[in-house]
């Protein structure tokens, strides 16, 4: 069983978008280049392929609790204090270097 792949949101698809192409492609930036294609989708709106998809997408970040607890250099969020030390506090702490590159590199195209 295979899926197509005209079905799927690939990285090498997402490099091909308009909006894509202008962007660094450095690794450990695949997120901002897949992420980028969803909102180049969303802004066709209806005419989008990946409308139905885009319109399921939930539209509160409050799943993003922990990047947003790490916002501004330091861990805020209670829940996020059981992380200080440990392995997913460094990924996070990375994660966040990671997008918060990526906007400012955005800002500036």
């Amino acid at each position: 069983f295979r899926i197509p792949e005209r079905l799927l949101i690939t990285l090498p698809a997402a490099s091909e978008s308009a909006i894509c192409r202008g962007l660094p492609k450095s690794e450990g930036r695949e997120h901002t280049l897949l992420a980028c294609r969803l909102l180049e989708e969303k802004g066709r709106g209806e005419d989008s392929f990946w409308h139905p998809y885009i319109g399921s997408l939930p539209r509160d970040t409050a799943g993003l609790l922990l990047l947003q607890s790490y916002a501004g250099g330091s861990l805020r969020v209670s829940a996020a204090r059981e992380l200080r030390g440990t392995l997913a506090e460094h990924e996070l702490r990375h994660l966040y270097q990671s997008v918060k590159e990526d906007y400012e590199e955005l800002c500036q195209a």
